[in-house]
């Protein structure tokens, strides 16, 4: 088998199941979308692969059939790829349309209830072999990549198949790439599913798919992908280790010549706050006195929907306003955020608090805000708009993960002059530079030793002496918001990582077996 460089330019499918604008569940949609657009300005041709959800198709109803699958590839039911284009963009989106399993409500992955959808394996093995088709020009589309970057369990299969073809099948096979985005979703299912799916027998093996008796799809990528990548450099670290390997840890080591980590970017046409249609207040960096009226229009607004209550707007008002925009689960660190809450709302210090997730973290936090209602705001949702105004409302802004691939937020809020404090964990130790009382020209941030709550007790109460030397604090968030993490400095990365894989035509690189 052969890898092939195109000289003119290198054709990149990214295999992803979920994409913004079109359908969002997490950090995914953002790091497709974000890395699509900054492998077009660097003069590559990059082409989306994704299922036809049915709220994708209700967004792009202008979206043109290209083929119809042949039935020896998608089985049974009827499929197409469709083509249409990112909204906002000229990059190529292909949608694999089976009615049977991607037209249906609730969101990609689950059921409106929030149960999985009982035949998530059968949706994206289909997926797999579909893209790994058309990658390896089973499905002509007359257009061939070089590199077909995966993404999460939903893709991992992709690698395995397009290694399934035989030289005369797939004489250029494609180089691989897949991304670990979080390495707690394996997709993980029985052996019975296995069967049913039909996949090669000796696939199941404990250098394959197998995993403690299970079928794990994210296995096909990190066995047969090329290269693995992952969000962050220190998220690449931590997951060879026994601590947060999720088991795979082994497997990563034996392929640590292969594994690095690439940082995700920050999409600075959507989050900046000298642009940002979303705030009460827009300010540029050398006018950030500006953002103190988005604080003042939160307080205020929040204030406004009880007024029954006796409030002391002067004390809130001079006290921190501390931000967390996150899913309410384990990993996110909700008993440390409820620590955080209880150490800080005596002084007066105020909470905006954006997210949704498990119920018993829902209903502790419902409990602490009825006790400090003047000083707690909690929307259990996810609201972009609300997000931006927090962004641009909050002083500090805590992200206390248990882990962190890489994380958003914490950049978010460095362009935002919204101080982060966050555990030393994954991409957070790769982003934000801790204040230690020396270091006043580096420092955006303040960083705990995320086991600890006597260090993120003592962290807030630095955080906020700080705050409240506005002298410093303005050095702090000046140097916050001269910090670059565009997409486009990622993607150059990347870029990087798909040309090692590409030999010129007249030396071609031999894959692996």
């Amino acid at each position: 088998m052969t890898i092939i460089a195109n000289k003119k330019s290198i054709n990149i499918l990214l295999a992803t199941s979920e994409i913004y604008p079109l359908v969002k569940t997490g950090g995914l949609a953002d790091f497709s979308y974000g890395l699509a657009r900054s492998l077009k300005r660097l003069k590559t041709t990059p082409i989306v692969i994704l299922p036809a959800y049915r709220q994708v198709l209700q967004q792009l109803p202008k979206a043109k059939k290209l083929v119809t699958v042949d039935a020896a590839i998608a089985g049974k039911q009827t499929s197409e790829i469709l083509q249409a284009y990112i909204p906002g963009t000229q990059i190529p989106i292909w949608l694999l349309a089976t009615e049977e399993l991607f037209d249906r409500p609730g969101s990609p992955y689950a059921e409106a209830g929030g149960s999985d959808w009982p035949d998530n394996a059968k949706r994206f093995n289909h997926f797999a072999k579909v893209t790994a088709a058309i990658a390896c020009g089973q499905i002509d589309l007359g257009w061939k990549p070089d590199i077909v970057h995966c993404n999460d369990w939903q893709t991992g299969l992709i690698p395995a198949y397009i290694n399934s073809y035989s030289p005369s099948e797939c004489p250029r096979r494609p180089a691989t790439v897949f991304s670990i985005h979080n390495l707690a979703y394996q997709g993980n299912f029985s052996r019975e599913t296995f069967d049913r799916l039909q996949l090669p027998w000796h696939w199941w093996s404990f250098d394959k798919l197998e995993f403690h008796d299970q079928l794990s799809f994210i296995k096909g990528g990190l066995v047969w992908g090329d290269k693995i990548t992952t969000v962050s450099p220190q998220y690449a670290k931590e997951i060879m280790t026994e601590a947060s390997g999720c088991g795979l840890d082994g497997l990563l080591r034996h392929r640590r010549t292969d594994l690095s980590g690439i940082l995700n970017g920050v999409d600075y046409k959507t989050w900046n706050p000298a642009k940002d249609p979303l705030i009460h207040q827009r300010y540029k960096k050398n006018a950030l006195h500006k953002k103190s009226m988005n604080k003042n229009f939160w307080l205020e607004t929040h204030w406004s929907k009880s007024p029954k209550l006796n409030i002391n707007k002067r004390r809130y008002k001079n006290q921190p306003l501390f931000g967390f925009i996150g899913r309410l689960c384990y990993q996110k660190g909700i008993d440390r955020l409820l620590a955080a809450i209880e150490h800080t709302a005596p002084t007066g210090a105020c909470w905006a608090i954006l997210g949704s997730g498990d119920q018993h973290h829902e209903q502790a936090l419902a409990e602490i805000t009825a006790r400090y209602p003047a000083q707690i705001s909690l929307t259990l949702d996810y609201d972009e708009e609300v997000a931006h105004q927090i962004e641009a409302s909050s002083d500090i802004f805590l992200m206390p993960s248990v882990y962190e691939p890489c994380g958003l937020n914490q950049m978010y809020s460095l362009k935002y002059a919204t101080l982060p404090i966050v555990s030393n964990t994954g991409g957070l130790v790769d982003t934000i530079i801790n204040y230690n009382g020396k270091n006043i020209g580096s420092a955006t941030g303040f960083v705990f030793d995320g086991p600890s709550l006597k260090s993120l007790l003592t962290t807030l109460d630095h955080a906020v002496t700080c705050y409240h030397d506005q002298s410093l604090w303005q050095r702090l968030q000046k140097n916050a918001v001269n910090c670059d993490f565009s997409w486009d400095r990622s993607a150059e990365q990347y870029l990087q990582l798909y040309q090692s894989l590409l030999s010129p035509a007249e030396d071609p690189v031999v894959a692996h077996p």
